[in-house]
């Protein structure tokens, strides 16, 4: 099973090198040296492309005629795994010395960016067997945790905690905006991660004729 993940990694790799590198230059661009929304957002969206690329209908670097679909399963998401964790992480060290407005380290932040690609994606690819429409469907249900998480503040706070600052990225004055968002996304993907283990079916490789 090694060899096989080492050549689905193989096959990511371009991808999440170039993922790297458009974050990267997003977060240089960012006034102040700083590490800005889009830059996350650029991470979070190359990641999940990734996935979608490993787990859609059209991926057949995986021999399927020859592994089970547990292995198969296996196989993509150690892939995927691997080499979203080592883009979060290459993510990080090209921006080290990046001052962070959000109040959490950039370590942090790169990771819960990329945790969508691990289980939301994966699972809306392997439903839809459309990988684009898998990664917009990811967004959407991102975008809903996000706005569930407003709403809580805005029940919690009442009707002044956007212009309070309750709503904002900073960790000093929206702690519970953003743990309800990342904790969300988190709980979310993780479930769907399981719920993908268990609905996993590869697409056959197609036989020469």
């Amino acid at each position: 099973m090694r060899p096989a993940i080492l050549t689905e990694i193989k096959y990511l790799l371009p991808w999440g090198v170039l993922t790297v590198v458009v974050a990267g230059l997003v977060a240089a661009a960012t006034p102040a040296n700083g590490i800005s929304d889009y830059s996350l957002m650029c991470l979070g969206l190359g990641c999940a492309i990734l996935a979608a690329r490993a787990f859609g209908k059209e991926r057949l670097r995986v021999e399927t005629a020859t592994e089970s679909p547990e292995n198969v399963r296996t196989i993509r998401m150690s892939a995927v795994s691997i080499t979203t964790l080592a883009a979060a992480a290459a993510f990080s060290l090209m921006s080290a010395k990046a001052r962070v407005p959000h109040g959490l380290s950039v370590p942090l932040l790169a990771v819960l960016s990329s945790t969508p690609a691990l289980g939301i994606v994966p699972y809306l690819t392997v439903r839809t067997r459309k990988p684009f429409a898998a990664v917009v469907f990811s967004a959407f249900i991102v975008g809903a945790i996000k706005i569930a998480s407003c709403v809580v503040v805005r029940i919690v706070y009442g009707p002044e905690a956007l212009a309070d600052g309750y709503m904002a990225g900073d960790w000093q004055t929206a702690k519970l905006m953003i743990s309800l968002f990342w904790s969300g996304t988190v709980f979310v993907s993780f479930v769907l991660a399981f719920a993908c283990a268990r609905q996993f079916v590869p697409t056959p490789v197609p036989t020469e004729t």
